[in-house]
């Protein structure tokens, strides 16, 4: 990025440089990506000016740190999408079918200028394809325009362009990305927060904050950056980064994640990264770069079309070199199999894709379609995607020989009641559900992210972590280690319960697995997945023990949302094709570099933006079978192409052979074309299988 200083001072610079005027500069990533910097007190863009000011101190060492880093600018910095510069449209389309329809009806005079020019633009690409790529279908198929003109049979330059251009047209609108960049959506939703400035609370922009600020966080506030707590107590929801919904206590020497939300309590922390690089930045930094990242995409069905240019070129040559007759050689030209190759691919994918929406899903590409046929790991995200987004009891341990299930449930729902968290939500549940009663309660007491205190029928009811039952309250919890034990090793979390200074029993909550996700994984093997593997950000223990009840081959657990996507990377580099199944925004790096991402209805906003493939019901049961019909898919796809092959090889040796002319030859191939594109379009009514 090259930048002119325009002006100087002291503590000031203003310089300009040309991508600020472009519409795809990313005004706000800039200001973050300098206003993150030690130095930069203030960071100005004006676009229309395309002029950038940086306000600094530190004197001339901090002017050259700014200029050094304006130097090795990350490209990010262009935070729009650039769509291809050149796309046929349904214009084009109508062009060329209005020129074979003139072709009859214009005086003969006017016929050859128009028939030029309408095909120029054909030419002209055949021949920068064999100046810059070599020789290619477009070649060929300028080539075959090119003779027909020279031999003034306008009818079939004209027809075969259009074809040419409906094929175009169709690749393009298959081809064409569905999203654009997705930025905007990881941008936290606040402007200002709160620091503690020389002992006063100060409200402050959030792009203006630097490392080592002290930042206020109250209850139902989003944490804007990344830091460690210094004082205070809460419960941070912290789902839109590491996807995982129980609330984390935070406390002194705790780190805080930029995107997590405080539920209860108040701390003040310390910045520690801020602007680009917090880690809901790092997250949208990841998500762009695997955007921007060139991927071209080539359909096997041109790639063999382009094996078979050189022998219909060579032989169209050699007719024409021993013959002299341009009638034959422009015969053999006509049959060049680009056309049904070309189209029927396509038309087979979206067809298909048609189906797949019929059977709730969606699928942005036809490129996601044939990557899926082709998956060999599956990998998923463990919360939300394999297991229900809330949780649920699933054991009650009595401990004190005298209190049964159903007396420890009542007591801990009644003291859990006016507290609106998943732990409480699940008990009330349970207590519903079995027709536990909740009883009459005189004073209740929250102690966050510790407990709950209150006086049930006269006596004081602890429930909450060991922690603050053993440490806070000092009541005896040895009787818990042997099943505390037990109820680790199976992924539970654990509430313990006290009447009276007693521990009496013991809670356990789980997340609940899907009911379908064992059917599910099971099925994707059986079906040639090599690899199924889980993804979470657990502790080991709860993360095996849902792993092996699901059968699942590898476990991979405390896994962070940048580490996710450098996994899936990992195993493209080993020659795995990855489809990523997840649904939160956590997961966006994931789905954005596996080679499918794969979204339930019911994920994130951003995570559904990222997928290619989104499943409409909130159920995994629709995913084998898109796997299995992808598959069909491709195979039906491989058929046409030889189908197309076998009939145009026998339509070349007839012109070959000067048994029919460029027209009949034209209408045949054209046929066949129809034909193609006819039994790729049957895929919209397959049944299901």
């Amino acid at each position: 990025m090259v930048f002119q200083i325009v002006h100087e001072t002291r503590s000031r610079l203003r310089l300009r440089a040309h991508f600020l005027c472009d519409p795809a500069f990313d005004e706000t990533y800039l200001e973050d990506y300098l206003g993150a910097m030690e130095d930069v007190t203030a960071v100005r863009v004006n676009a229309m000016a395309c002029s950038l000011s940086v306000h600094f101190t530190g004197g001339e060492p901090a002017k050259i740190r700014i200029l050094q880093a304006l130097e090795s600018l990350p490209m990010e910095v262009l935070g729009e999408e650039i769509e291809p510069a050149q796309q046929t449209d349904m214009g084009d389309v109508y062009r060329g079918g209005a020129m074979v329809l003139l072709t009859f009806l214009l005086p003969h005079r006017l016929v050859p200028v128009l028939s030029w020019i309408s095909c120029f633009p054909l030419v002209w690409g055949g021949i920068s394809t064999l100046v810059k790529q070599g020789l290619k279908v477009e070649v060929l198929d300028a080539t075959a325009v090119t003779l027909s003109l020279l031999r003034r049979d306008y009818l079939t330059a004209n027809a075969i362009n259009f074809l040419l251009t409906l094929g175009e047209y169709l690749q393009d609108s298959t081809e064409r990305k569905s999203h654009r960049l997705l930025r905007q959506l990881l941008k936290p939703p606040v402007d200002k927060t709160w620091i503690n400035l020389d002992g006063q609370e100060v409200e402050v922009e959030v792009k203006s904050l630097r490392v080592g600020d002290l930042i206020i966080g109250h209850t139902g506030e989003l944490m804007p950056v990344d830091g460690t707590v210094v004082s205070g107590d809460a419960l941070a929801n912290q789902s839109a980064i590491t996807g995982e919904y129980v609330p984390v206590h935070l406390q002194p020497g705790s780190q805080v994640l930029a995107g997590s939300v405080l539920e209860e309590g108040h701390i003040t922390y310390q910045a520690e990264r801020v602007g680009a690089e917090t880690t809901m930045a790092r997250i949208g930094k990841f998500i762009t770069t695997a955007i921007q990242r060139p991927a071209p995409y080539q359909r096997e069905s041109e790639a063999l079309a382009d094996q078979l240019v050189p022998l219909t070129f060579g032989l169209g040559t050699g007719v024409f070199a021993l013959t002299r007759n341009v009638q034959k050689t422009a015969g053999v030209f006509c049959v060049d199999y680009s056309c049904a190759l070309k189209l029927s691919a396509p038309i087979a994918l979206r067809a298909s894709m048609y189906r797949a929406a019929t059977e709730g899903i969606l699928v942005r590409d036809g490129r996601s379609w044939e990557k899926l046929s082709k998956v060999t790991t599956f990998v998923f995200d463990k919360t939300g995607t394999l297991t229900e987004r809330s949780l649920q009891l699933s054991e009650i341990i009595p401990l004190d020989g005298a209190s049964s299930e159903e007396r420890i449930l009542s007591l801990a729902a009644t003291a859990e009641a006016p507290y609106n968290h998943p732990l409480s939500q699940a008990l009330s549940q349970e207590a519903a559900r079995r027709g536990v009663p909740l009883l009459p309660r005189s004073l209740a007491e929250y102690i966050v992210a510790h407990g709950v205190s209150s006086i049930i029928a006269g006596k004081k009811i602890l429930v909450g972590s060991r922690h603050f039952l053993e440490d806070d309250e000092g009541i005896n919890c040895l009787p818990a280690d042997v099943p505390e034990q037990e109820l680790y090793k199976s992924g539970n979390n654990i509430l313990y319960i006290a009447e009276e200074g007693k521990l009496i029993g013991l809670l356990a909550l789980n997340e609940t697995v899907r009911p379908e996700a064992k059917d599910t994984i099971k099925n994707l093997k059986d079906l040639g997945a090599r690899r199924i593997i889980m993804l979470t950000g657990d502790n080991r223990q709860a993360a095996q023990a849902i792993g092996q009840k699901l059968g699942i081959d590898e476990v991979k657990w405390e896994f962070l949302p940048e580490e996710k996507g450098g996994f899936i990377n990992s195993l493209k580099k080993e020659g795995e094709t990855v489809a990523f199944i997840g649904d939160g925004a956590n997961d966006a790096p994931g789905l954005i570099c596996a080679d499918v991402g794969i979204c339930l209805r019911e994920g994130s906003s951003l995570a559904r933006e990222t997928a290619s493939v989104l499943l409409q019901k909130d159920d995994l049961r629709p995913l084998p079978w898109a796997y299995s019909f992808s598959k069909q898919t491709i195979s039906y796809t491989r058929e046409n192409f030889y189908l197309a092959t076998g009939l145009n090889s026998a339509i070349l040796v007839l012109a070959l052979l000067g048994r029919i002319s460029p027209l009949v030859t034209s209408i045949f191939h054209n046929s066949i074309t129809v034909g193609i594109l006819m039994r790729s379009l049957s895929l919209s009514g397959e049944e299901k299988k």
